[in-house]
């Protein structure tokens, strides 16, 4: 391991975030790594490289701060789904 590298758990402890998220960016190609055995070593200059935001780590009460809603693209999920609810309610 060089000196310029690190394991999953340390590159989390410095991007801010937890562990599985790291793995997930390696897996899905956004963060570049090389694997030495079990362990998945990434470069500094990969991490810092690595844009993709996170979500924020919970506060001690286990409350994440407030994010942008996701996107529905001017569907209205919210009444769809509430007429689903209500229509297999009717049905037992």
């Amino acid at each position: 391991m060089n000196s310029d590298e690190m394991t999953v758990p340390e590159a989390a402890e410095l991007k801010g975030c937890h562990r599985t998220w790291i793995n997930y960016l390696i897996r899905e190609g956004r963060l570049k790594a090389r694997r030495v055995g079990p362990v998945y070593l990434i470069r500094l200059k990969d991490l810092e490289a690595c844009k993709v935001r996170h979500r924020e780590k919970p506060d001690s009460n286990g409350h994440t701060k407030t994010l942008p809603q996701r996107r529905t693209h001017g569907k209205k999920v919210r009444a769809k789904t509430t007429a689903k609810l209500s229509a297999s309610r009717q049905g037992r």
